[in-house]
């Protein structure tokens, strides 16, 4: 069993992170100062957690997303047209924000979205 606690927790971090910022760089994205697997990160739930200003738009590169949740921050600017790179999502969850501007029209990219929630921002 002691064998497997250590391999365990290298898999535990290529599947959901990345162990430092130059792994993060390559295999990785960097979002509020914390690293994502480009490969292994399918839901990315963040919301209530006080995050602010805009969305990075390298969020565009989580391209296995299924389900991104961000509600309940201060997230603010537009809703970047990086979010259309993200074709698997099935649900995205942008409310209660600070969100500006128009809905990007990249969402309509996201044909397997079956949920969208953008209310309690400022969109036109």
């Amino acid at each position: 069993m002691k064998k497997l606690l250590p391999l365990l927790s290298v898999l535990f971090l290529i599947s959901w992170g990345c162990e430092d910022e130059k792994e993060c760089g390559n295999n990785g994205v960097e979002l509020w100062g914390e690293c994502y697997s480009i490969e292994n990160t399918t839901e990315l739930n963040l919301s209530f957690n006080q995050l602010s200003g805009p969305i990075p738009p390298e969020i565009g590169n989580l391209t296995n997303l299924r389900g991104l949740y961000l509600s309940g921050n201060q997230l603010t600017g537009e809703i970047p047209p990086e979010i259309g790179n993200l074709t698997k999502l099935t649900e995205l969850s942008l409310s209660s924000n600070n969100f500006t501007g128009l809905i990007p029209t990249e969402i309509g990219k996201l044909t397997n979205l079956t949920k969208l929630f953008l209310g309690n921002n400022q969109l036109t």
